[in-house]
């Protein structure tokens, strides 16, 4: 995992808010791992990142 400073264009999330609020970061983090989409494992994985 890697994180970098957003500086003056900070990360921001729209979607999944219920009332359509957004949210605002400082840091971008990056995940960069190797494995099938069919691997079982890396599914278990992404979906505990989300």
């Amino acid at each position: 995992i890697e994180s970098r400073p957003e500086g003056k264009h900070r990360a921001r999330i729209v979607n999944g808010f219920k009332n359509g609020d957004s949210m605002c970061f400082n840091y971008l983090f990056f995940i960069d791992f190797e494995a099938s989409v069919e691997d079982p494992r890396a599914q278990y994985a992404l979906a505990h990142l989300q």
